[in-house]
């Protein structure tokens, strides 16, 4: 992903129509860090493009991060930015940041792909 991508709102109707890549309901744990903070979050759902984690810790946008979680048939490390974050809301919406991935390698990105690919996405495509 490239770093030009602008931070967006979680409450943005039309950021789910922007997402290069479909997303999967996902639920692992997540261990992300940055260059002071470990932090350990559950992720909501994943694409080629990026992640949600689940975490009342305030994240800044733009925060740069270090990910890792293991998925059935690979374990993933990859370098991301925070580009979103959503504080509890009264819907029942879990808070958390949404995560752009920087840089996959060849392996991180055959090992997220063939997740995502097995599964159905969140959205579809209205015509």
């Amino acid at each position: 992903m490239s770093d030009s991508i602008p931070p967006v709102s979680a409450n943005d109707p039309v950021a789910p129509f922007r997402r290069a890549a479909p997303r999967v309901p996902l639920e692992i744990e997540v261990t992300f860090h940055s260059e002071s903070h470990i932090f350990v979050g559950l992720s909501g759902d994943i694409s080629q493009g990026g992640i949600f984690v689940s975490t009342y810790k305030h994240i800044p946008v733009g925060t740069q991060i270090t990910l890792t979680f293991s998925l059935p048939n690979g374990d993933v490390e990859v370098n991301g930015t925070v580009r979103w974050e959503r504080p509890s809301t009264e819907d029942g919406s879990p808070p958390g940041v949404g995560i752009s991935f920087d840089h996959l390698t060849e392996d991180a990105l055959t090992v997220i792909s063939k997740f995502c690919d097995a599964r159905p996405p969140l959205y579809y495509d209205v015509d």
